[in-house]
Protein backbone atom coordinates (compact mmCIF):
# COMPACT_ATOMS: atom_id res chain seq x y z
CA UNK A 1 0.00 0.00 0.00
CA UNK A 2 1.16 3.33 -0.66
CA UNK A 3 0.32 6.24 1.73
CA UNK A 4 0.68 9.67 -0.42
CA UNK A 5 3.61 12.14 0.23
CA UNK A 6 1.57 14.53 1.39
CA UNK A 7 0.08 12.80 4.45
CA UNK A 8 2.92 11.20 5.64
CA UNK A 9 4.16 14.71 6.18
CA UNK A 10 1.18 16.38 7.18
CA UNK A 11 1.07 13.39 10.03
CA UNK A 12 5.12 13.30 10.70
CA UNK A 13 5.78 10.00 9.27
CA UNK A 14 9.36 10.25 7.66
CA UNK A 15 10.45 8.32 4.29
CA UNK A 16 11.02 4.27 4.94
CA UNK A 17 9.29 4.39 8.80
CA UNK A 18 7.44 1.23 9.30
CA UNK A 19 3.73 1.34 9.87
CA UNK A 20 1.13 -0.48 11.40
CA UNK A 21 -2.25 -0.66 9.63
CA UNK A 22 -5.33 -2.13 11.88
CA UNK A 23 -8.97 -1.92 10.92
CA UNK A 24 -10.99 -0.10 13.51
CA UNK A 25 -14.52 -0.92 12.20
CA UNK A 26 -16.69 -1.04 9.57
CA UNK A 27 -15.14 0.67 6.34
CA UNK A 28 -12.68 2.34 9.25
CA UNK A 29 -8.60 1.61 9.19
CA UNK A 30 -5.94 2.90 11.20
CA UNK A 31 -2.43 4.12 10.12
CA UNK A 32 0.21 4.49 12.82
CA UNK A 33 3.77 3.99 13.03
CA UNK A 34 5.53 1.04 15.21
CA UNK A 35 6.18 3.53 17.84
CA UNK A 36 3.13 4.91 17.78
CA UNK A 37 1.71 1.88 18.73
CA UNK A 38 4.38 1.21 21.24
CA UNK A 39 3.59 4.39 23.25
CA UNK A 40 -0.40 3.45 22.76
CA UNK A 41 0.19 0.14 25.00
CA UNK A 42 3.01 1.77 27.33
CA UNK A 43 0.32 4.14 27.81
CA UNK A 44 -2.60 1.70 28.82
CA UNK A 45 -0.46 -0.40 31.40
CA UNK A 46 -0.19 0.44 34.69
CA UNK A 47 2.27 2.72 36.32
CA UNK A 48 4.90 0.85 38.65
CA UNK A 49 4.26 1.13 42.32
CA UNK A 50 5.79 4.71 43.36
CA UNK A 51 9.65 4.28 44.09
CA UNK A 52 10.23 0.91 41.42
CA UNK A 53 10.92 1.06 37.98
CA UNK A 54 9.00 -1.39 35.77
CA UNK A 55 11.32 -4.21 34.03
CA UNK A 56 9.74 -5.84 31.00
CA UNK A 57 12.46 -9.21 31.16
CA UNK A 58 11.42 -9.11 34.98
CA UNK A 59 7.37 -9.23 34.13
CA UNK A 60 7.88 -11.54 31.24
CA UNK A 61 10.29 -14.42 33.27
CA UNK A 62 7.95 -13.83 36.11
CA UNK A 63 5.07 -14.76 33.47
CA UNK A 64 6.60 -17.71 32.26
CA UNK A 65 7.80 -19.03 35.56
CA UNK A 66 4.36 -19.01 36.51
CA UNK A 67 3.11 -20.96 33.46
CA UNK A 68 5.75 -23.09 33.65
CA UNK A 69 4.33 -23.62 37.46
CA UNK A 70 1.29 -24.51 36.33
CA UNK A 71 1.97 -26.84 33.45
CA UNK A 72 4.17 -29.06 35.91
CA UNK A 73 1.19 -28.72 38.15
CA UNK A 74 -1.33 -30.19 35.35
CA UNK A 75 1.34 -32.77 34.54
CA UNK A 76 1.69 -34.46 37.88
CA UNK A 77 -2.27 -34.77 38.01
CA UNK A 78 -4.20 -38.05 36.31
CA UNK A 79 -5.13 -38.24 32.96
CA UNK A 80 -8.84 -38.04 33.20
CA UNK A 81 -9.27 -41.49 31.04
CA UNK A 82 -6.65 -43.72 33.62
CA UNK A 83 -9.73 -43.96 35.93
CA UNK A 84 -7.89 -43.22 39.10
CA UNK A 85 -8.81 -40.56 41.81
CA UNK A 86 -7.63 -36.85 41.42
CA UNK A 87 -6.00 -37.53 45.17
CA UNK A 88 -3.29 -39.65 42.80
CA UNK A 89 -3.67 -42.61 45.17
CA UNK A 90 -5.05 -45.69 43.43
CA UNK A 91 -8.66 -47.01 44.67
CA UNK A 92 -7.97 -49.09 48.10
CA UNK A 93 -8.45 -52.81 48.00
CA UNK A 94 -12.23 -53.75 49.47
CA UNK A 95 -11.50 -55.87 52.69
CA UNK A 96 -11.46 -59.34 52.23
CA UNK A 97 -14.81 -60.50 53.38
CA UNK A 98 -13.37 -64.19 54.29
CA UNK A 99 -12.12 -63.93 57.50
CA UNK A 100 -15.26 -61.99 59.34
CA UNK A 101 -17.38 -64.99 57.52
CA UNK A 102 -15.29 -67.65 58.92
CA UNK A 103 -15.43 -66.06 62.37
CA UNK A 104 -19.54 -65.34 61.67
CA UNK A 105 -20.34 -68.85 61.01
CA UNK A 106 -17.57 -71.02 62.84
CA UNK A 107 -17.11 -69.12 65.98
Amino acid sequence: MTIPVAIQKAVGIGEGVEIVIRAEGPGVFVIETVEAVKERIRAAAAPPPPGEVYDAVVEVRALRDSERHNQLAADELPSLDTGAPLSGSPDPEPPDPGPDLLRRLFP
